[in-house]
């Protein structure tokens, strides 16, 4: 099955309902170079090992960038794809959680401090800022976190809604946007209707 090819597309979903897989069939339908930015870091064995399920599912052709903060960087002129590529973030999740646990210069981590958490505010929106000036394609990969639960521990909860919020602002900025259950992707938000494809 072939889908419509936008310039910002959203796929969230809940945990391991096939988004990533959906993501990837999606950029080689584009026919184009795929530059795939990965968020993730092997900070332990479970992660080492999620990573690793992930890189044998990807064709060994795309240009891999392995980069947990400043994902912002690569959508700026000087870094940004060439025009016959499209980019592929796996994920904004992780990207979100990374930012909380960054460091502030009294050595706290930012999600401690009501300033902290503002800091990675902007760091999103200013992440968001620079996809909206983009003329490539680019897939977001995320997650509905909100679909398992309250948290019950203050970290959980702050990154929960913060996750929430930037996937809100995601949406309203993306073109299309697909919600993936059980590996099926369903199309819930579509402004490219009407606009011809080539």
């Amino acid at each position: 099955m072939t889908y419509p090819q936008a310039n910002v597309t959203l796929i969230t979903g809940g945990v391991r309902s096939g988004k990533s897989n959906f993501a990837q069939s999606l950029a080689s339908q584009y026919e184009r170079h795929v530059r795939y930015l990965a968020t993730a870091e092997a900070k332990d064995e479970e992660m080492r090992r999620r990573i690793l399920h992930h890189q044998k599912n990807r064709p060994t052709n795309w240009k891999i960038i392995e980069e947990p903060i400043w994902i912002d960087q690569y959508f700026a002129p000087k870094k940004k794809a060439s025009a016959d590529t499209v980019t592929l973030l796996d994920c904004v999740t992780v990207w979100v959680s990374n930012l909380l646990l960054q460091k502030d210069p009294m050595g706290k981590e930012m999600w401690e401090s009501e300033q902290g958490v503002k800091i990675v505010e902007e760091q999103i929106d200013r992440f968001i800022q620079t996809l909206m000036k983009t003329n490539q394609p680019t897939i977001l990969v995320t997650n509905e976190v909100g679909f398992g639960g309250i948290e019950m521990n203050v970290l959980g909860r702050i990154y929960q809604d913060l996750l929430g919020w930037t996937n809100q602002k995601l949406a309203k900025v993306a073109d299309q946007v697909y919600l993936v259950v059980a590996g099926i992707p369903m199309l819930i938000k579509d402004d490219m209707k009407g606009v011809m494809q080539n």
